[in-house]
Formats: structure tokens, sequence, C-alpha cells
């Protein structure tokens, strides 16, 4: 078995809710873009209602918590396009210049943290370490992924060259992608230099799994999306079929993934491919 075989995996749905799946209260998901979690907490970003649903695994199970509705200083709703677990905090981006600050226990919103004041700003993906020390944001207009903390502020800016749409971060690597393009670029944290770059047709959300990424794929058609595994940019396997628009994935543990699909979240059990 090669390395790349030895990095195959196989996905098995393990629960999914909102319009199709489990009745577990809270409200519907209808526009489900960005999700975050840990083996605790789950966090969807619902950008037609204009909420972020926190929900509780626990036991198996997972139950509602909360809802965290934007609205911007004006009394103008916002649409969240993209949530990040950043310690006790999650962290939320509407495609403005705002990354909004929840306590994550009761979504109560604790502070508005503003990215480039007085510039043009459209945030559309977050991403995060989860120990709370830093974040990145990723700015379409620039086509610049940043790293801040909230207290320092701004630590860098790295020019990713195409147009970011979704992200991820995990032991000192984050990529993004980017859809019209059909790429995705990954980036080693400390240099800022371009570890790799590969094509994926149609792809939306990324996620990594050890030396692989892992890519929402959607050509616009709903219920023709899949996941792909690429391993050093190479496709390895299709690992997940017939998801109707999947969008924002994150991994809430080494064996459960997370998928916004438009109008549901999935969790999928994870596991090694077997030979």
């Amino acid at each position: 078995m090669d390395a790349k075989q030895q990095c195959q995996i196989e996905l098995e749905l393990y629960t999914q809710f909102g319009s199709a799946g489990r009745k577990i209260g809270g409200p519907k998901l209808q526009d489900a873009r960005g999700v975050d979690g840990n083996p605790h907490l789950l966090v969807v970003a619902d950008c037609w209602t204009n909420q972020v649903n926190l929900y509780r695994h626990h036991k198996g199970e997972i139950h509602f918590q909360a809802s965290m509705k934007l609205t911007g200083a004006d009394g103008v709703l916002k649409s969240p396009r993209d949530v990040a677990l950043f310690g006790d905090k999650v962290l939320v981006v509407d495609g403005t210049a705002n990354v909004r600050v929840f306590k994550d226990e009761n979504g109560v919103l604790e502070t508005t943290y503003t990215v480039n004041k007085g510039s043009k700003v459209n945030l559309d993906c977050i991403a995060a370490n989860v120990e709370g020390d830093y974040f990145f944001v990723a700015d379409k207009i620039t086509n610049k992924v940043s790293t801040h903390n909230l207290t320092k502020g701004l630590l860098r800016t790295l020019d990713v060259g195409i147009t970011p749409a979704f992200m991820t971060f995990n032991d000192g690597k984050f990529a993004v992608s980017d859809h019209e393009a059909e790429k995705v670029c990954v980036f080693d944290v400390e240099s800022g230099a371009m570890v790799s770059e590969f094509r994926a047709p149609s792809v939306r959300g990324v996620s990594f799994h050890q030396r692989s990424v892992i890519a929402a794929c959607s050509d616009g058609l709903f219920g023709s999306g899949s996941l792909r595994q690429y391993v050093d940019g190479e496709l390895v396997g299709k690992i997940a079929d017939g998801l109707f628009f999947p969008q924002g994935m994150a991994f809430l543990s080494h064996d459960k993934l997370a998928v916004a699909d438009k109008t549901t979240a999935k969790v999928f059990r994870v596991r090694p491919m077997m030979s």
C-alpha cells in the first residue's frame, strides 16, 4: 500500500438535521454556508436567515442550544458567511469589514473587530487556531488573507493570488479555495510560502485531514454535490456523493466531519479506507 492509499478515508453518514433528518429544534436551515465545531459544539452560519446556530453534541445526540441573529449598527441585517471557534468564542464574518465575536455558551455578542477601517472590505471566510491566539480572514476584494489577534490587531497580510471563497487551517498550514478558478492553494503560516496548489473542479469548502485536503464540490445543480479527497494535490477518490449543495466543512474530531449542505447540516463518521 503506497502513501496515498494509506491516507484514503471513507465516510458514513452519522446524522443530519435541518430540512431532512432528525428534528432537534431551533430554526430551519435555509442556506447553511459556514460551519465549525469540536467534539462538543457545532456552529452553523445560515446566510438566508441571518443567523448563526449553536448545537451541543452530548452522548451521541445533537441538540439545538441558541441562535445568534446578526444586526449591524445601522439596523440592517447582515448575512453570516462563515464561522470559526476561537477559544471560548465564536467568530463570524458577514461580507463586511467586521468580525463579530460571540461567547459560545449563550450566543451573546461580546464585541466587533473591524478589519481595515475606512477601506472597502468583503470578508467571506474565516479560520482560527482553537486556542484563541490568532485568526485568519480572507478579503475577496484584495485577494488577501490577513492574520489577526483580538488585542494586538493585525499581525501579517498575504496575497494568495486567487479569490478566496472558503478557508481552513490546521497544524501550521492554511488552505483557500476559489470556486471560479477551480483551484485550491495551501500556505505555510509561519513563512507565508505556498506549499502546494492544485485544480479541484467545482470546489467550494475545504478541510485538512492529515496530509490530504477534503473538498466540497458542487457545480450549482442541487443534488449533484460531492466530497472529494486530494493527497499531494492529486485526486484519490470521491468519498461522498449525492449531496444537495455542500459548502463549508469542518472536522469536529478526528473521526467526525461536519458539512453545511444548504438546507441541512450533515455529520459524517470518518474511518480509514479498508484495503
